[in-house]
């Protein structure tokens, strides 16, 4: 899949856009004709379409903060709430069958290194071929919080860095990124297609029979794969902050109602 793809805005009043409704189906067709929500602050309008409407990635991948193995404590540090990255490197994936495993003191095999690594909540789409290898055809994030019981031991344990989802998590995370380093990346739902794009090779996969495919650990070669820093490791979450605001907002809103 080519990594630009066609859109048209359905009117003039996009000032922003997202790659994560621009998805290919497998047979080629377009499944959305655009854009609308919002993926961070340096997305523009001038960015997004062209004057054929044409989506540009590697344009506004130029403007992402590049975050490349090795994924060291020094790199995660200089992260902040708000930033945009391009991963590139070797990433694991790994859902509720892992956490729970790592959690009651499981071993993991030798060959995953999460230590000074990243962490994926996904649960891919994958292909075998006839050699026996793997292709990934839809790579989209899960939700987090399913994992927030488990996932402060898991980073202290294994020295994660990084862990991608979406929909954010709890307090219990929150200071496990303060306190060994680690962040967690929003990456954009609802775009699995246009994210396996990103992944350039399966080189592995581990705990396949234990656990099944969707819970299996699978090594992944990545490359530009966008996120956004929502929760760092000072002790910010834009979780938390949203969650505040929309509070703010609905007690207004009562208030306004009971006059």
């Amino acid at each position: 899949m080519d990594r630009e793809h066609f859109v048209k805005p359905p009117d003039d009043s996009l000032s922003h856009c997202d790659p994560s409704l621009n998805r290919v189906g497998s047979s080629g067709q377009r499944l959305t004709e655009g854009v609308r929500v919002s993926f961070g602050p340096s997305w523009k309008e001038e960015d997004c379409f062209r004057r054929t409407g044409r989506f540009n990635f590697t344009r506004h991948f130029a403007a992402m903060i590049p975050l490349q193995f090795p994924f060291t404590e020094e790199k995660i540090r200089a992260l902040k709430v708000g930033d945009e990255v391009a991963v590139s490197g070797v990433i694991y994936t790994g859902r509720d069958a892992v956490h729970k495993y790592l959690h009651e003191g499981g071993a993991l095999p030798p060959e995953v290194k999460l230590r000074d690594g990243i962490l994926y909540h996904c649960g891919p789409v994958m292909m075998k071929q006839p050699d026996g290898s793997y292709i990934c055809t839809a790579a989209g994030p899960t939700t987090s919080i399913r994992e927030e019981p488990y996932q402060r031991q898991v980073i202290r344990d294994h020295g994660v860095r990084a862990v991608i989802g979406k929909g954010g998590m709890g307090d219990m995370t929150l200071k496990a990124c303060l306190d060994y380093g680690c962040v967690y990346l929003h990456a954009v739902g609802g775009a699995a297609q246009v994210l396996a794009d990103c992944i350039k090779k399966v080189r592995n996969v581990y705990m396949l029979e234990q656990f099944g495919s969707p819970e299996a650990i699978w090594e992944l070669e990545v490359e530009n794969f966008p996120a956004v820093v929502t929760i760092d490791s000072h002790g910010n979450s834009l979780h938390r902050e949203v969650f505040a605001a929309s509070q703010a907002e609905l007690q207004k809103s009562l208030g306004a109602t009971a006059h």
